[in-house]
């Protein structure tokens, strides 16, 4: 993280954003990509766009590059139905998905579908990146693609510029109690 959020925009079809009325002093622009699969310079780069704005100028030529990463796609199986549907692309409380670097940061994994039969989750790395994905459900009982309980933590295998992640696959099996 950067700093403290001052304002937000969105940008049109082109990528042009325009925040009116931003009081004269020095920002960093970061970016949080709908698209999975880039990456924002804020959290990933090793420098995040800087600029100045003078009082009572038009700043203008702002340019935040979005990196390619490698999507990491994470699929929960709900056969029993346990999970809450989330409306309006809001965080899950009682089961996330983190993406964990080995730097020790902390990545949400949003939800990106949903069915009854359960839910997509997606974040996106640097390609080569080493990461491990930790689940957080404290109601819910998880097991992993070979059966076995979700205690903590899966290792993923970093994803090599041009490859594609295969899918990490849990499954709810019941509540806790």
């Amino acid at each position: 993280m950067t700093g403290q959020q001052i304002a937000t925009s969105m940008s049109d079809y082109t990528g042009a954003f325009t925040i009116p009325s931003l009081p004269a002093g020095n920002y960093v622009a970061c970016a949080q990509p709908e698209t999975p699969g880039l990456l924002d310079p804020c959290q990933w780069g090793t420098s995040a766009p800087a600029f100045t704005v003078t009082a009572g100028q038009t700043t203008s030529g702002v340019k935040i590059t979005l990196a390619q990463g490698a999507v990491i796609p994470i699929h929960v199986n709900d056969p029993q139905q346990l999970l809450k549907p989330i409306l309006g692309g809001r965080v899950d409380t009682s089961c996330r998905i983190h993406l964990v670097t080995a730097k020790g940061m902390h990545y949400e994994a949003p939800i990106v579908a949903q069915s009854v039969g359960g839910r997509d989750h997606s974040a996106t790395v640097p390609f080569g990146t080493p990461y491990s994905l930790q689940v957080l459900c404290p109601a819910l009982s998880l097991n992993d693609a070979t059966g076995n309980p979700v205690v903590s933590a899966n290792s993923g295998t970093p994803i090599q510029a041009g490859a594609t992640a295969s899918t990490t696959v849990f499954t709810v099996t019941g509540a806790k109690q």
